[in-house]
C-alpha cells in the first residue's frame, strides 16, 4: 500500500517458519527498491530478518507461539519495522551489551540489528521489537 507522501507499507502474520520469513524479506526489498542504494537496503533488510528469525526460532519454536506479526513502512527518510510474536517473551536487556564471537553462528541477531537499527526498542515483555532506519541522503540519492 502507498499513500499520498510516497510511503510503502508491508502488513502480515506469518506462520513460524524460515521460508515465510524469506517471503516478507523479499516482499520489504521490493518496498525498497526505489528507495535507496544496495548498502542502505541491505542493513534494514538484513536487521528485519533477524528481528523475524529470533521471533520464531525463539518467540515461537521454544516460547509455543504460533504466528509473528510484522509491520513494516518505509518513507522517502525513515524505514521503520515492528515484529512481535505471541511467544512468553524474553529479558532482553543483558542482551545489549553483549558482544558476539564471530565465530560462532548463534547469538548475532541482536547485536546486527543495533549495529544496522538507528532506533531498536524492546516492549516490556519481551516479545516484540521495533526497528528504525534513517537512511543519509548520499544513500537515498545511489541506486
Amino acid at each position: 500500500m502507498v499513500d499520498r507522501g510516497g510511503t510503502r507499507r508491508f502488513q502480515a502474520r506469518i506462520a513460524p517458519d524460515y521460508r515465510a520469513v524469506d517471503r516478507v524479506v523479499e516482499a520489504v526489498e521490493a518496498l525498497l527498491v526505489t528507495e535507496a542504494c544496495r548498502r542502505a537496503s541491505f542493513g534494514f533488510r538484513l536487521a528485519l530478518r533477524e528481528a523475524l528469525v529470533n521471533a520464531v526460532r525463539h518467540g515461537c519454536h521454544r516460547g509455543g507461539g504460533s504466528e509473528v506479526e510484522v509491520e513494516v513502512t518505509v518513507g522517502p527518510e525513515r524505514w521503520e519495522a515492528r515484529v512481535a510474536d505471541d511467544g512468553p517473551g524474553f529479558d532482553w536487556k543483558p542482551h545489549l551489551a553483549k558482544v558476539p564471537v564471530p565465530t560462532v553462528s548463534a547469538g548475532r541477531g541482536i547485536a546486527l540489528i543495533r549495529l544496522y537499527g538507528d532506533e531498536v526498542e524492546f516492549n516490556g515483555r519481551g516479545n516484540e521489537i521495533r526497528i528504525v532506519c534513517r537512511p543519509e541522503p548520499a544513500d537515498l540519492q545511489r541506486r
